[in-house]
Protein backbone atom coordinates (compact mmCIF):
# COMPACT_ATOMS: atom_id res chain seq x y z
CA UNK A 1 0.00 0.00 0.00
CA UNK A 2 1.27 3.50 -1.03
CA UNK A 3 1.51 6.36 1.81
CA UNK A 4 -1.10 8.20 -0.45
CA UNK A 5 -3.30 5.33 -0.22
CA UNK A 6 -3.36 5.05 3.49
CA UNK A 7 -3.62 8.53 4.08
CA UNK A 8 -6.51 9.13 1.94
CA UNK A 9 -8.06 6.02 3.61
CA UNK A 10 -7.24 8.01 6.99
CA UNK A 11 -9.00 10.89 5.95
CA UNK A 12 -12.35 8.96 4.66
CA UNK A 13 -11.84 7.35 8.48
CA UNK A 14 -12.29 11.16 9.90
CA UNK A 15 -15.13 12.03 7.52
CA UNK A 16 -17.16 9.26 8.91
CA UNK A 17 -16.65 11.43 12.34
CA UNK A 18 -18.83 9.65 15.24
CA UNK A 19 -21.07 7.44 13.24
CA UNK A 20 -18.37 4.92 14.21
CA UNK A 21 -16.91 5.25 17.29
CA UNK A 22 -16.54 2.55 20.20
CA UNK A 23 -16.06 3.44 24.20
CA UNK A 24 -13.80 1.48 26.09
CA UNK A 25 -14.12 3.71 29.44
CA UNK A 26 -15.20 6.61 31.43
CA UNK A 27 -13.39 9.13 33.59
CA UNK A 28 -14.88 12.21 35.10
CA UNK A 29 -18.54 11.36 33.47
CA UNK A 30 -17.01 11.46 30.09
CA UNK A 31 -17.08 8.42 27.97
CA UNK A 32 -13.57 7.34 26.31
CA UNK A 33 -14.37 6.28 22.73
CA UNK A 34 -12.17 5.25 20.27
CA UNK A 35 -13.32 6.91 16.80
CA UNK A 36 -13.14 5.49 13.41
CA UNK A 37 -10.86 8.26 12.29
CA UNK A 38 -8.32 6.73 15.27
CA UNK A 39 -8.36 3.60 13.86
CA UNK A 40 -7.64 4.69 10.10
CA UNK A 41 -5.10 6.98 11.41
CA UNK A 42 -3.37 4.40 13.42
CA UNK A 43 -3.12 2.14 10.61
CA UNK A 44 -2.30 4.77 8.25
CA UNK A 45 0.35 5.57 10.64
CA UNK A 46 1.83 2.01 10.80
CA UNK A 47 1.98 2.11 6.37
CA UNK A 48 4.10 5.55 6.54
CA UNK A 49 6.45 4.37 9.35
CA UNK A 50 7.00 1.43 7.31
CA UNK A 51 7.77 3.52 4.21
CA UNK A 52 9.87 5.94 6.52
CA UNK A 53 11.59 2.82 7.78
CA UNK A 54 12.49 1.68 4.12
CA UNK A 55 13.94 4.46 3.72
CA UNK A 56 16.03 4.95 6.26
CA UNK A 57 15.60 8.99 7.58
CA UNK A 58 13.41 11.31 8.53
CA UNK A 59 13.99 14.90 8.56
CA UNK A 60 11.76 17.41 10.69
CA UNK A 61 11.37 20.54 9.84
CA UNK A 62 11.03 23.46 11.97
CA UNK A 63 7.09 22.95 12.77
CA UNK A 64 7.97 19.06 13.62
CA UNK A 65 10.31 20.04 16.15
CA UNK A 66 8.09 22.63 17.33
CA UNK A 67 4.98 19.82 17.37
CA UNK A 68 7.27 17.22 19.35
CA UNK A 69 8.48 20.68 21.82
CA UNK A 70 3.85 21.25 22.00
CA UNK A 71 3.84 17.36 23.10
CA UNK A 72 6.55 17.19 25.92
CA UNK A 73 5.11 20.34 27.30
CA UNK A 74 1.64 18.53 27.53
CA UNK A 75 3.09 15.44 28.85
CA UNK A 76 5.75 17.08 31.76
CA UNK A 77 2.70 19.38 33.03
CA UNK A 78 0.11 16.82 33.19
CA UNK A 79 2.72 14.46 35.25
CA UNK A 80 3.36 17.51 37.58
CA UNK A 81 -0.21 17.69 37.84
CA UNK A 82 -0.58 14.17 38.47
CA UNK A 83 1.97 14.68 41.30
CA UNK A 84 0.79 17.77 42.93
CA UNK A 85 -2.39 16.71 43.05
CA UNK A 86 -2.28 13.04 43.82
CA UNK A 87 -4.08 12.31 40.46
CA UNK A 88 -4.83 8.15 40.32
CA UNK A 89 -2.72 6.63 37.99
CA UNK A 90 -5.68 5.14 35.76
CA UNK A 91 -7.05 8.90 35.63
CA UNK A 92 -3.01 10.10 34.52
CA UNK A 93 -3.55 7.24 31.53
CA UNK A 94 -7.07 8.71 30.65
CA UNK A 95 -5.36 12.18 30.51
CA UNK A 96 -2.38 10.81 28.45
CA UNK A 97 -4.28 8.72 25.83
CA UNK A 98 -5.78 12.01 24.46
CA UNK A 99 -2.46 13.70 24.21
CA UNK A 100 -1.44 10.53 22.17
CA UNK A 101 -4.53 10.90 20.49
CA UNK A 102 -2.98 14.45 19.03
CA UNK A 103 0.61 13.18 18.24
CA UNK A 104 -1.12 10.30 16.28
CA UNK A 105 -2.84 12.91 13.83
CA UNK A 106 0.54 15.16 14.05
CA UNK A 107 2.61 12.45 12.78
CA UNK A 108 0.26 12.28 9.84
CA UNK A 109 1.51 16.07 9.35
CA UNK A 110 5.51 14.95 9.26
CA UNK A 111 5.30 11.60 7.61
CA UNK A 112 2.62 13.08 4.91
CA UNK A 113 5.20 16.36 4.47
CA UNK A 114 7.90 13.83 4.16
CA UNK A 115 6.83 11.06 2.31
CA UNK A 116 4.41 12.49 -0.63
CA UNK A 117 5.74 13.57 -3.93
CA UNK A 118 4.16 15.98 -5.79
CA UNK A 119 1.88 13.19 -7.36
CA UNK A 120 0.77 11.91 -3.91
CA UNK A 121 0.32 15.41 -2.63
CA UNK A 122 -2.31 15.93 -5.72
CA UNK A 123 -3.96 12.60 -5.19
CA UNK A 124 -4.48 13.27 -1.43
CA UNK A 125 -5.61 17.31 -2.30
CA UNK A 126 -8.29 15.53 -4.81
CA UNK A 127 -9.43 13.15 -2.45
CA UNK A 128 -9.89 15.96 0.60
CA UNK A 129 -12.17 18.13 -2.12
CA UNK A 130 -14.22 14.91 -2.87
CA UNK A 131 -14.54 14.04 0.62
CA UNK A 132 -15.74 17.58 1.69
CA UNK A 133 -18.04 17.20 -0.68
CA UNK A 134 -19.34 14.22 -0.15
CA UNK A 135 -20.19 15.18 3.52
CA UNK A 136 -21.70 18.22 2.47
CA UNK A 137 -24.60 16.07 0.40
CA UNK A 138 -24.51 13.83 2.79
CA UNK A 139 -25.53 16.26 5.23
CA UNK A 140 -27.96 18.40 3.39
CA UNK A 141 -29.79 14.77 2.66
CA UNK A 142 -29.65 14.81 6.42
CA UNK A 143 -30.79 17.60 7.02
CA UNK A 144 -33.63 17.44 4.89
CA UNK A 145 -34.46 13.80 5.68
CA UNK A 146 -33.60 13.28 9.05
CA UNK A 147 -34.05 15.95 12.04
CA UNK A 148 -32.35 14.89 15.55
CA UNK A 149 -29.95 12.99 13.78
CA UNK A 150 -27.39 12.54 16.73
CA UNK A 151 -30.16 11.31 18.73
CA UNK A 152 -31.73 8.88 15.96
CA UNK A 153 -27.96 7.37 15.37
CA UNK A 154 -27.74 7.11 19.02
CA UNK A 155 -31.23 6.66 20.97
CA UNK A 156 -30.14 5.80 24.18
CA UNK A 157 -27.41 8.93 24.74
CA UNK A 158 -28.66 11.76 27.14
CA UNK A 159 -30.03 15.07 25.62
CA UNK A 160 -27.37 17.74 26.18
CA UNK A 161 -24.72 15.52 28.08
CA UNK A 162 -24.05 13.64 25.18
CA UNK A 163 -25.72 15.17 22.00
CA UNK A 164 -27.52 18.96 21.92
CA UNK A 165 -31.36 18.72 19.91
CA UNK A 166 -30.51 20.29 16.66
CA UNK A 167 -33.89 19.85 15.15
CA UNK A 168 -33.36 19.99 11.24
CA UNK A 169 -29.64 21.39 10.89
CA UNK A 170 -27.17 20.23 9.21
CA UNK A 171 -24.75 17.99 11.24
CA UNK A 172 -23.58 15.66 8.68
CA UNK A 173 -21.77 12.91 10.47
CA UNK A 174 -20.05 14.70 13.10
CA UNK A 175 -23.54 14.96 14.60
CA UNK A 176 -22.48 18.42 15.70
CA UNK A 177 -23.71 22.05 13.18
CA UNK A 178 -20.30 23.76 14.43
CA UNK A 179 -18.07 21.16 13.63
CA UNK A 180 -19.67 20.20 10.51
CA UNK A 181 -19.04 23.45 9.45
CA UNK A 182 -15.42 23.77 10.20
CA UNK A 183 -14.79 20.68 8.17
CA UNK A 184 -17.42 22.56 5.15
CA UNK A 185 -15.48 26.17 5.70
CA UNK A 186 -12.12 24.22 5.31
CA UNK A 187 -14.08 22.57 1.72
CA UNK A 188 -15.05 26.78 0.78
CA UNK A 189 -11.20 27.91 1.48
CA UNK A 190 -10.05 24.62 -0.72
CA UNK A 191 -12.14 25.57 -3.67
CA UNK A 192 -11.50 29.53 -2.76
CA UNK A 193 -7.63 28.69 -3.44
CA UNK A 194 -8.21 27.08 -6.58
CA UNK A 195 -10.43 30.60 -7.83
CA UNK A 196 -7.39 32.74 -6.69
CA UNK A 197 -4.22 30.38 -7.98
CA UNK A 198 -6.46 31.17 -11.86
CA UNK A 199 -8.22 27.32 -11.90
CA UNK A 200 -11.84 26.92 -13.30
CA UNK A 201 -14.20 25.57 -10.03
CA UNK A 202 -17.64 24.54 -11.25
CA UNK A 203 -19.79 26.58 -9.74
CA UNK A 204 -22.05 23.99 -8.26
CA UNK A 205 -19.27 23.14 -6.07
CA UNK A 206 -18.84 26.16 -4.19
CA UNK A 207 -22.37 26.47 -3.98
CA UNK A 208 -23.13 23.20 -2.83
CA UNK A 209 -20.65 24.06 0.16
CA UNK A 210 -22.32 27.29 0.91
CA UNK A 211 -25.34 25.98 1.22
CA UNK A 212 -24.44 23.07 3.51
CA UNK A 213 -22.46 25.35 5.62
CA UNK A 214 -25.35 27.92 5.78
CA UNK A 215 -27.89 24.82 6.83
CA UNK A 216 -25.24 24.40 10.08
CA UNK A 217 -26.55 27.65 11.26
CA UNK A 218 -22.84 28.02 12.54
CA UNK A 219 -22.29 31.17 13.55
CA UNK A 220 -18.73 30.48 14.44
CA UNK A 221 -18.22 29.11 10.99
CA UNK A 222 -19.72 31.69 9.08
CA UNK A 223 -17.10 34.20 11.09
CA UNK A 224 -13.94 31.69 10.31
CA UNK A 225 -14.79 31.80 6.53
CA UNK A 226 -14.90 35.35 6.63
CA UNK A 227 -11.55 35.67 8.07
CA UNK A 228 -9.89 32.67 5.77
CA UNK A 229 -11.91 34.80 2.85
CA UNK A 230 -10.43 37.33 3.74
CA UNK A 231 -6.95 36.41 3.68
CA UNK A 232 -7.76 34.80 0.20
CA UNK A 233 -9.21 38.39 -0.84
CA UNK A 234 -5.89 40.58 0.42
CA UNK A 235 -3.93 38.10 -1.97
CA UNK A 236 -5.45 38.55 -5.06
CA UNK A 237 -8.32 40.52 -4.81
CA UNK A 238 -11.84 39.49 -5.60
CA UNK A 239 -11.43 37.83 -9.33
CA UNK A 240 -14.70 38.23 -11.49
CA UNK A 241 -15.46 34.67 -11.59
CA UNK A 242 -16.20 34.36 -7.86
CA UNK A 243 -17.69 38.03 -7.39
CA UNK A 244 -19.98 35.97 -10.35
CA UNK A 245 -20.70 33.30 -8.32
CA UNK A 246 -21.20 35.43 -5.40
CA UNK A 247 -24.26 37.73 -7.27
CA UNK A 248 -25.56 33.57 -8.57
CA UNK A 249 -25.82 32.61 -4.81
CA UNK A 250 -27.22 35.66 -3.45
CA UNK A 251 -30.02 35.66 -6.22
CA UNK A 252 -30.14 31.44 -5.90
CA UNK A 253 -31.06 32.79 -1.83
CA UNK A 254 -33.45 35.44 -2.38
CA UNK A 255 -36.70 33.06 -3.10
CA UNK A 256 -35.93 30.95 0.39
CA UNK A 257 -34.54 33.96 2.54
CA UNK A 258 -37.48 34.64 4.31
CA UNK A 259 -37.07 30.32 5.06
CA UNK A 260 -33.57 30.72 6.07
CA UNK A 261 -34.38 33.79 8.66
CA UNK A 262 -37.55 31.66 10.32
CA UNK A 263 -35.39 29.05 10.79
CA UNK A 264 -31.82 30.76 12.40
CA UNK A 265 -34.72 32.51 14.90
CA UNK A 266 -36.12 28.66 15.61
CA UNK A 267 -32.82 28.34 17.24
CA UNK A 268 -32.27 31.81 18.46
CA UNK A 269 -29.07 32.34 16.28
CA UNK A 270 -29.93 35.78 15.49
CA UNK A 271 -29.69 37.15 19.01
CA UNK A 272 -27.00 37.21 21.71
CA UNK A 273 -28.64 33.29 23.35
CA UNK A 274 -27.35 30.99 26.12
CA UNK A 275 -24.85 29.44 23.82
CA UNK A 276 -23.23 32.52 23.18
CA UNK A 277 -23.00 33.74 26.62
CA UNK A 278 -21.83 29.71 27.48
CA UNK A 279 -18.54 30.64 25.69
CA UNK A 280 -18.09 33.97 27.83
CA UNK A 281 -17.97 31.63 30.69
CA UNK A 282 -15.46 29.05 29.10
CA UNK A 283 -13.45 31.76 28.33
CA UNK A 284 -13.62 33.03 31.66
CA UNK A 285 -12.44 29.71 33.00
CA UNK A 286 -9.77 29.42 31.16
CA UNK A 287 -8.34 32.56 31.56
CA UNK A 288 -8.39 31.86 35.63
CA UNK A 289 -7.08 28.09 35.50
CA UNK A 290 -4.31 29.80 33.20
CA UNK A 291 -3.36 32.54 35.32
CA UNK A 292 -2.96 30.10 38.31
CA UNK A 293 -0.98 28.09 35.97
CA UNK A 294 0.63 30.77 33.50
CA UNK A 295 3.81 28.96 32.73
CA UNK A 296 3.67 25.20 31.28
CA UNK A 297 -0.81 24.92 32.40
CA UNK A 298 -2.53 22.08 33.93
CA UNK A 299 -1.48 19.55 31.74
CA UNK A 300 -2.97 17.87 28.60
CA UNK A 301 -6.81 17.02 28.90
CA UNK A 302 -6.42 16.96 32.96
CA UNK A 303 -9.08 19.94 33.38
CA UNK A 304 -11.93 17.24 33.94
CA UNK A 305 -10.10 16.45 36.94
CA UNK A 306 -8.88 19.87 37.81
CA UNK A 307 -12.10 21.84 37.39
CA UNK A 308 -13.20 19.96 40.78
CA UNK A 309 -10.82 22.36 42.14
CA UNK A 310 -12.27 25.18 41.28
CA UNK A 311 -15.73 23.75 42.21
CA UNK A 312 -17.12 23.49 38.55
CA UNK A 313 -18.72 20.37 38.50
CA UNK A 314 -19.89 19.53 34.33
CA UNK A 315 -20.27 16.14 33.26
CA UNK A 316 -20.54 14.38 29.53
CA UNK A 317 -18.98 15.38 26.12
CA UNK A 318 -17.60 19.20 28.17
CA UNK A 319 -16.39 17.33 31.00
CA UNK A 320 -12.94 17.72 30.07
CA UNK A 321 -13.09 20.60 27.02
CA UNK A 322 -13.72 24.21 27.16
CA UNK A 323 -14.35 26.48 24.34
CA UNK A 324 -11.72 29.20 23.80
CA UNK A 325 -8.94 27.72 21.14
CA UNK A 326 -5.71 29.00 22.01
CA UNK A 327 -6.80 30.33 25.42
CA UNK A 328 -7.85 26.78 26.26
CA UNK A 329 -4.56 25.23 24.68
CA UNK A 330 -2.92 27.73 27.28
CA UNK A 331 -4.40 26.37 30.55
CA UNK A 332 -3.56 22.77 29.53
CA UNK A 333 0.07 24.30 28.51
CA UNK A 334 0.86 27.56 29.86
CA UNK A 335 2.97 30.06 28.23
CA UNK A 336 5.30 27.32 26.71
CA UNK A 337 2.98 25.17 24.89
CA UNK A 338 1.36 28.73 23.38
CA UNK A 339 4.49 29.59 22.30
CA UNK A 340 5.24 26.04 20.61
CA UNK A 341 2.04 25.38 18.65
CA UNK A 342 1.89 29.22 17.85
CA UNK A 343 5.30 28.57 16.08
CA UNK A 344 4.06 25.13 14.71
CA UNK A 345 1.15 27.40 13.38
CA UNK A 346 3.04 29.96 11.40
CA UNK A 347 4.99 27.97 9.86
CA UNK A 348 2.27 26.05 8.51
CA UNK A 349 0.87 29.33 6.85
CA UNK A 350 4.04 30.79 5.57
CA UNK A 351 5.26 27.02 4.23
CA UNK A 352 1.05 27.77 2.34
CA UNK A 353 2.15 31.20 1.51
CA UNK A 354 5.58 30.19 -0.20
CA UNK A 355 4.25 27.65 -1.67
CA UNK A 356 1.22 29.77 -3.38
CA UNK A 357 3.98 32.34 -4.16
CA UNK A 358 6.26 29.94 -6.27
CA UNK A 359 5.88 30.05 -9.96
CA UNK A 360 7.66 26.94 -11.00
CA UNK A 361 4.90 24.97 -9.24
CA UNK A 362 2.04 23.79 -10.71
CA UNK A 363 -1.23 25.81 -10.18
CA UNK A 364 -3.22 23.42 -8.11
CA UNK A 365 0.08 23.11 -5.83
CA UNK A 366 -0.35 26.74 -5.16
CA UNK A 367 -4.11 26.59 -4.82
CA UNK A 368 -3.47 24.16 -1.87
CA UNK A 369 -1.10 26.19 -0.68
CA UNK A 370 -2.93 29.60 -0.03
CA UNK A 371 -5.55 27.50 0.76
CA UNK A 372 -3.34 26.58 3.69
CA UNK A 373 -2.67 28.97 4.65
CA UNK A 374 -6.39 30.99 4.82
CA UNK A 375 -7.50 27.87 7.07
CA UNK A 376 -5.36 28.60 10.27
CA UNK A 377 -6.48 31.69 10.84
CA UNK A 378 -9.57 30.74 10.16
CA UNK A 379 -9.76 27.59 12.88
CA UNK A 380 -7.73 29.64 15.42
CA UNK A 381 -11.10 31.96 15.04
CA UNK A 382 -13.44 28.74 14.89
CA UNK A 383 -12.48 27.37 18.01
CA UNK A 384 -12.45 30.12 19.71
CA UNK A 385 -16.49 29.35 20.26
CA UNK A 386 -16.22 25.37 19.75
CA UNK A 387 -12.95 23.58 20.91
CA UNK A 388 -12.71 22.37 17.00
CA UNK A 389 -8.76 22.91 17.30
CA UNK A 390 -8.16 20.05 19.35
CA UNK A 391 -10.68 17.56 17.64
CA UNK A 392 -10.06 14.51 16.21
CA UNK A 393 -11.67 14.73 12.89
CA UNK A 394 -10.97 18.12 12.06
CA UNK A 395 -7.60 17.75 13.41
CA UNK A 396 -6.71 15.13 10.43
CA UNK A 397 -7.88 16.85 7.51
CA UNK A 398 -6.11 20.11 8.41
CA UNK A 399 -3.17 17.84 9.39
CA UNK A 400 -2.89 16.88 5.71
CA UNK A 401 -4.33 20.21 3.90
CA UNK A 402 -1.47 21.32 5.95
CA UNK A 403 1.46 19.12 4.69
CA UNK A 404 0.78 19.00 1.21
CA UNK A 405 2.45 22.44 1.14
CA UNK A 406 5.62 21.05 1.97
CA UNK A 407 5.13 17.92 0.09
CA UNK A 408 4.16 20.15 -3.00
CA UNK A 409 7.47 22.23 -2.49
CA UNK A 410 10.10 19.83 -4.93
CA UNK A 411 13.18 21.23 -5.53
CA UNK A 412 13.26 23.02 -8.92
CA UNK A 413 15.14 21.58 -11.90
CA UNK A 414 19.15 22.63 -11.85
CA UNK A 415 20.18 25.97 -12.77
CA UNK A 416 16.51 27.12 -12.48
CA UNK A 417 15.26 29.70 -9.54
CA UNK A 418 12.15 29.53 -7.96
CA UNK A 419 10.27 32.60 -9.18
CA UNK A 420 8.00 34.06 -6.49
CA UNK A 421 4.64 35.66 -7.79
CA UNK A 422 1.41 37.27 -6.38
CA UNK A 423 1.35 41.04 -5.29
CA UNK A 424 4.34 43.38 -4.63
CA UNK A 425 2.98 44.53 -1.40
CA UNK A 426 2.48 41.57 0.16
CA UNK A 427 5.63 40.12 -1.39
CA UNK A 428 7.81 43.09 0.03
CA UNK A 429 5.70 41.92 3.41
CA UNK A 430 6.51 38.63 3.17
CA UNK A 431 9.26 37.14 1.90
CA UNK A 432 8.83 33.74 0.01
CA UNK A 433 11.58 31.93 1.20
CA UNK A 434 11.06 29.35 3.36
Amino acid sequence: MRASDALIGALAGALCGNLVRLSFGAAAGKTAPILGADLAALIALAVCAVAVLRRGHLRLDEAGWAGVAFIGVGLLSALRTAIVDNMPLMQLAFALAYLARWATYFALYVLTAALLDARGAHRVARALETGLLLFAVFGILQSLLVPGFAQWVYPESTVYADWDPQGRRLVSTVLDPNYAGALLMLGVLLLGGKVVAGIKVPAWRLLLLLAALLLTLSRSSFLALLVGSAVLVAVRGIPKRALGLGVLAAVLMLPVLPRIVAFAASFNKLSLDASALARLVSWGKALRVWSDNPLMGIGFNTYGFVQRQYGWRVRGASAFGLDGGLLFVGALTGIIGIACLGYLLWRVARRGWCTFRDASLSAEARAVGIAAAASVPALLVHSLFVNSLLLPYVMLPCWLLWALPRAFAVAPPPGQARQPVGPPALARLVPWRA
